[in-house]
């Protein structure tokens, strides 16, 4: 198995825009596109508008 460096792997999620976010609603299964970020210590942030389903 390759061993990445930290610096790679925050390259690598650095690159993309948005990440797939699933969830479920009582029992239903839901897959949304968002906006994300990563800091140093990989700590991700998503980001929506207020009041989306998704939020709640």
């Amino acid at each position: 198995m390759t061993q990445r460096s930290k610096q790679e792997i925050s390259d690598f999620l650095n690159r993309a825009e948005v990440t797939s976010v699933g969830t479920s609603n009582m029992g239903t299964p839901r897959q949304r596109m968002m906006h994300y970020a990563v800091d140093e210590s990989f700590n991700v942030y998503v980001t929506s508008m207020k009041g989306d389903p998704k939020v709640i």
